[in-house]
Parts: C-alpha cells; structure tokens; sequence
C-alpha cells in the first residue's frame, strides 16, 4: 500500500523540477514540495512536509502560481458549503 496523505488534485503545481502543494501556514501561503505517489482523476496521493489537518490551497494553476511564499490568504468557503449553505 503507498503510504502518503491524499489531496484534491486542483492544489497540486507541477513544475519543471518539482510539484508542490501550497500550505496554509499563520494565515499565510507556504509553497511545499511534494512527491506525487498515486495520482487520479480528481485527488492524489503525496509524500512531503504535509501532515494531516493541515490546510491546502485549492484553486487553478493559473491563480495557485501567483502565491508565492508569505502571500497573505483570506479563508474561503469551498464551493460543496456554499452549494450547501454552510
């Protein structure tokens, strides 16, 4: 079994060199490579500095490359609780 956390797929940035998660860390981006174990339509598997519970940012690539690390992020309701009225 591959032992590693899943993740949405949308939070994953793959670069030339190396794909990385973006962490919500004190209320702020922080940029975090990953090694991506078992990757799937919707979610993936990874392996790196993440541990469960923590917040990632979801979002398209081309909004998730503009976060560099310490860009300040406001919480967001994701769209499953809005669509439910949370």
């Amino acid at each position: 079994m591959t032992s590693g956390l899943v993740v949405p797929g949308s939070p994953l940035l793959q670069g030339l060199e190396e794909t990385v998660v973006i962490r919500v860390k004190d209320g702020k981006a922080d940029p975090v490579p990953v090694a991506v174990l078992a990757p799937k339509a919707t979610e993936a598997v990874v392996r790196g500095q993440l541990h469960p519970g923590e917040t990632v940012v979801v979002g398209p690539p081309s909004q998730l490359v503009a976060l560099t690390a310490g860009t300040p992020l406001a919480p967001q309701a994701s769209a499953a609780a809005a669509a439910a009225g949370r």
